[in-house]
């Protein structure tokens, strides 16, 4: 589930995308390295498609938005602590 400080962040973004209305947008879903690799592929996959449905729901066409988990293939930092594995567990938007 999304957290407020989640939610604001999509609704601001949505606002910027309802000013946008030619911008298309990958929302990409992150894992850190703990895990099996299936799992941390389907955990970011869900990660990514609850924002495409926050942001839908904020009034975003379906049509400019795509969802794709990454899993760990693109870590932020290197996964070498626990504060470090929280950052990689994320969701990032992606203009195309």
């Amino acid at each position: 589930a999304l957290n407020a400080d989640a939610l604001a962040l999509i609704e601001g973004f949505a606002t910027y995308l309802h000013s946008r209305p030619d911008l298309r947008v990958e929302v990409q879903g992150h894992t850190d390295d703990v895990g099996d690799d299936v799992r941390k592929l389907e955990l970011s996959s869900q990660r990514a498609q609850a924002v495409k449905a926050a942001l839908q729901t904020a009034g975003i066409a379906p049509s400019r938005l795509q969802a794709k988990g990454y899993g760990e293939k693109k870590p932020l930092v290197p996964n070498t602590s626990d504060a470090a594995r929280q950052r990689n567990r994320r969701s990032v938007f992606v203009v195309l």
